[in-house]
């Protein structure tokens, strides 16, 4: 190989030259990571009983589904976290575990713990435990008029889904805002000179809130399918409709016989930021997506959402992860730029051969995209670990390369023979 590289110099050039093409092209594709994928040996075990203070959840459930789980073959450490109405079992495995099998049996030990527990108590899940589970972006929407209901409104139903459609987008989770619901307060009064009971005024609103399909209707060679919405989106709809008389007496309206209004919902969460408060719209990715892409995407839709509700929303990108990537991958590239430069320099200076230095110091782009193409064809990500290896690896391969070539030089000194490719040859053999 060391001979055909000296003796065919231009199919040598020809050869590194397509290499350099071929490893662009595939390298230009790579996702861009801050860690590489690590899949943790660790279960996350979620019982809830709605209600239920923290003392009691701790004693009630998350006790005996410690007990039942610490059976568990290859645990490593159990710890639980007990809170008003949700219990939270962490399971940490050794690192050889097969995290199939062992979800497979805490399932098992669940199922027969389950029985044991309080009968209201829901049936608890395994879940897995995913360090890329935390948000890539938050996107946070904040009403001029300070309307948080229409903030929550617009963001449930429209600007969530548009950002859903965003390439490389797993899960949209809203936060904060008002979101509002219609209460019906009845009359006792008025039910009670109708001989009517809640159950009745329940049953009348029960009976007309819901959508039914109301057949089809062909036009032409299209055949369209037709439905009758009686849901509710309005209190003023719940006013009309009709509630059957008891007793033979007069039929009615739910307006007639309760007070009906639109009121703000029992809110569970809250959004803020610089004393503005708003609605939180927490954007994951998807498995295999890099953040950089996905967050340029979202980036691209987010300046079509402020065309669209710029009257209303302000629309802020409160947090982005993958700027944190690029920057982090972006000052790993110029340190390794640097240190080449900083190489370059000093070959020249104590070599004495620019020549040398040239070729030597060319090998570093060479072998940066060589290496990105393997990570490219092996599946993997360009994260801060590959690349902070890669650098490593330049570097030491700068520091033989050196050895070898001043070895080379010192040699043909010793013999006072000039260097000249069958020199080369020979000495390499």
């Amino acid at each position: 190989m060391i001979a055909l590289a000296v003796h065919r110099p231009v199919a040598t050039f020809m050869f590194f030259l397509g290499l350099i093409v071929l490893s662009l092209v595939a390298a230009s594709g790579i996702g861009v990571e801050y860690l590489p994928e690590v899949s943790m040996p660790r279960l996350i075990v979620a019982a809830s009983y709605p209600g239920l203070p923290a003392a009691e959840v701790r004693v009630l459930i998350a006790i005996p589904l410690e007990d039942a789980l610490s059976s568990a073959k290859a645990l490593k450490h159990i710890s639980s976290i007990s809170r008003e109405g949700l219990a939270t079992i962490t399971l940490e495995f050794h690192w050889d575990s097969d995290m199939k099998m062992a979800a497979v049996e805490v399932r098992e030990i669940i199922d027969v713990a389950y029985p044991s527990l309080p009968s209201d108590t829901k049936k608890p899940l395994v879940l897995p435990a995913d360090p890329d589970d935390d948000p890539v972006m938050i996107v946070g929407l904040f009403p001029k008029e300070g309307d948080l209901a229409l903030a929550r409104r617009l963001a449930e139903r429209e600007i969530k889904t548009r950002l859903q459609q965003a390439q490389g987008v797993g899960t949209v989770t809203l936060v904060g805002g008002v979101d509002e619901e219609i209460r019906v307060l009845a009359d006792q009064e008025s039910m009670a000179s109708r001989g009517l009971a809640l159950e009745d005024l329940s049953n009348a609103i029960g009976s007309a809130n819901y959508d039914y399909p109301a057949g089809t209707i062909t036009e032409g060679g299209n055949e369209y399918l037709v439905k009758a919405s009686g849901s509710v989106d309005a209190a003023w709809k719940t006013g009309q409709f009709p509630g059957p008389a008891a007793n033979g007496g007069s039929p009615y309206k739910v307006g007639d016989i309760a007070t009906i209004r639109t009121e703000p919902r029992e809110r569970k969460s809250s959004f803020c930021q610089d004393g503005r408060e708003g609605v939180a719209l927490e954007l994951r990715k998807r498995s295999g997506v890099s953040p950089v892409a996905m967050s340029r995407n979202v980036s691209s839709e987010l300046a079509a959402l402020k065309d669209c509700y710029g009257k209303d929303l302000d629309v802020v990108v409160e947090r982005d992860a993958s700027r944190f990537v690029a920057e982090s991958i972006q000052d790993l590239a110029i340190a390794v730029a640097i240190g080449a430069a900083i190489a370059f320099v000093l070959l020249v200076l104590f070599m004495r051969d620019l020549r040398i230095a040239l070729v030597m110091i060319s090998s570093v782009p060479i072998s940066i995209v060589a290496a990105l193409f393997l990570l490219r064809l092996a599946g993997r990500t360009a994260n801060v670990m590959s690349l902070g290896g890669l650098a490593m690896g330049l570097g030491m391969m700068v520091d033989h390369s050196v050895v070898v070539v001043e070895n080379l030089q010192r040699r043909f000194r010793l013999e006072g023979r000039a260097v000249d490719p069958d020199a080369v040859v020979a000495h390499a053999h």
